[in-house]
């Protein structure tokens, strides 16, 4: 039985361990105890993209039909659902934007034959997302059929997903939201994040593009973390950092946020990075080293020392305080 943790490393990363299955079963996230705060809801994924109207349409458009062609010339099991969420989908992205792609895996058994096709296709799907973003850190997220049922919103909240585009045929979603256990995960994955923050290590390498954007990352989802583990409310991720700040203010200076946001909005990736990535590519066919290429070329280019140094001092201080806020 292949947890989702297993599936989501063999479908995503440059070196994966082999499927010896000839038929694969897969197995939810597991249940300590039987949770009682649950909610159904339906809704359908949109087969649009959000505000045509907005400045940056044309490029979120041609990301959307790219990956729509990659998926629409494979052979997958019909139930596999694809979907992009977050700022493509409904606009307003910068240059710091990450594309973000969800697959929902059948409950039903698949051969090892259409795991290997899934992988990859979720391959060429990345492959094309890091040559649109070459400092895009993480792979696409892995959502198993059967946990649903028992759905955790700390994955991605309802909202989100209701804001989310169909890759493939637009497709009804039914989710059983377990909320005691989305608030309990939240919780866990937020001390979490908060440690990643703490123990980011000050040196010159930290502070290229590449890792100073997986800091910000990092440090942007604390406050969507918060308020769903201190207050239950799991929100579109722009909405939940407007809320976090009017609610914790007051207790937890927002500075590093604040500078989080103004690095997202001038963030620039010199075009030469794009180029140094793709020649890493070119020379080494051979093996799979799509994260390495991602890796290499954003370390080539940083952030201004003072600059980066007050960011990361900011940081771990909110990162801190928000600790020792959720401990009390």
């Amino acid at each position: 039985m292949l947890k989702v943790k297993e599936l989501s490393n063999y479908l995503n990363t440059d070196f994966s361990h082999s499927i010896t299955n000839g038929d694969l079963n897969f197995k939810s996230r597991t249940f300590k105890k039987s949770y009682q705060d649950l909610n159904s809801v339906s809704f359908g994924l949109l087969q649009n993209l959000g505000n045509i109207n907005s400045d940056c349409y044309s490029k979120r458009s041609k990301v959307v039909k790219t990956l729509k062609k990659i998926v629409s010339n494979s052979l997958l099991v019909n139930e596999v659902i694809f979907f992009i969420q977050g700022s493509y989908a409904t606009g307003n992205i910068t240059a710091f934007s990450d594309i973000d792609v969800g697959v929902i895996i059948p409950d039903k058994k698949i051969s090892k034959k259409e795991a290997k096709n899934l992988r990859k296709v979720i391959r060429l799907m990345l492959g094309y997302m890091y040559s649109v973003d070459p400092l895009m850190h993480h792979g696409i997220e892995i959502i198993l059929a059967c946990d649903l049922s028992r759905y955790d919103e700390s994955i991605l909240p309802v909202k989100t997903l209701r804001s989310a585009v169909a890759l493939n045929e637009s497709r009804q979603m039914n989710i059983i939201v377990d909320h005691e256990l989305s608030v309990i995960n939240a919780k866990k994955k937020l001390v979490k994040q908060c440690d990643a923050v703490i123990l980011f290590k000050e040196n010159k390498m930290n502070q290229s593009l590449y890792k100073m954007k997986g800091l910000i990352s990092v440090l942007m989802l604390i406050p969507v973390l918060l308020l769903q583990a201190d207050v239950k409310e799991f929100l579109y991720k722009r909405d939940a950092i407007k809320r976090a700040r009017d609610l914790y203010i007051e207790k937890i200076p927002f500075t590093a946020i604040d500078m989080a946001t103004e690095f997202r909005k001038d963030w620039l990736v010199p075009r030469y990075i794009y180029y140094l990535r793709k020649i890493i590519v070119l020379i080494n066919p051979v093996f799979p080293n799509l994260q390495n290429a991602q890796r290499i070329s954003g370390s080539t280019a940083f952030i201004k020392k003072n600059k980066a140094d007050y960011f990361i001092k900011e940081a771990k201080n909110f990162a801190s305080l928000v600790k020792e806020y959720i401990d009390d």
